[in-house]
């Protein structure tokens, strides 16, 4: 990890310390969680996710697909999400679960963000090989955090709310098309 200032860190090259500060800034959310993306496929983040909402019932998280998920697993989340949140969002009578769908990559494309209150990861695609994410650019500045999870806030609302049961059947998981051999 390199430091740029007191206010921006690189990681460059190095997926283990990238899940650790995606790991790092869920558990350390007291208020706010924004996340996009598609492609989560790690169990543990996404159980962190699901613990972090079980400790504080009144976090908001906020979940913002960039085009279809690319696994079975990412779906799972969503549904394990909804189970959690749903008895204390009637409970409560306020919403803390934030579940969207941006179908049209090509006016946004995807992107990569986990974010809390504190401090916003951006994943970077890899310096070294194409569908490698392993290089990221962490805020600590609290413009540019509060920025960033404003901007996942924006994502959901022109997007798809899917925070019903009945959305997240509808979606259908990206098929990757294998490589082809030259």
């Amino acid at each position: 990890m390199c430091k740029v200032d007191e206010n921006v860190e690189i990681i460059r090259g190095n997926h283990i310390k990238l899940m650790e500060k995606q790991i790092e800034i869920v558990e350390n959310a007291e208020k706010v969680l924004a996340i996009t993306g598609s492609r989560t496929r790690n169990e543990k983040y996404m159980k962190t996710i699901e613990s972090a909402i079980i400790k504080n019932p009144n976090l908001e998280y906020y979940r913002i697909l960039l085009g279809m998920p690319h696994n079975e697993g990412l779906k799972s989340h969503l549904f394990n999400c909804l189970k959690i949140v749903e008895p204390i969002e009637k409970e409560k009578m306020k919403r803390y679960l934030f579940l969207g769908f941006y179908k049209d990559t090509k006016l946004e494309s995807e992107k990569f963000i986990c974010s809390n209150e504190k401090q916003a990861l951006v994943i970077l695609p890899s310096f070294e090989r194409i569908m490698k994410y392993d290089s990221g650019i962490v805020f600590h500045d609290k413009n540019d955090v509060s920025r960033m999870v404003e901007y996942v806030k924006q994502l959901y609302i022109r997007g798809i709310d899917i925070t019903l049961e009945n959305s997240i059947n509808k979606l259908k998981v990206y098929k990757h098309n294998k490589r082809r051999e030259n």
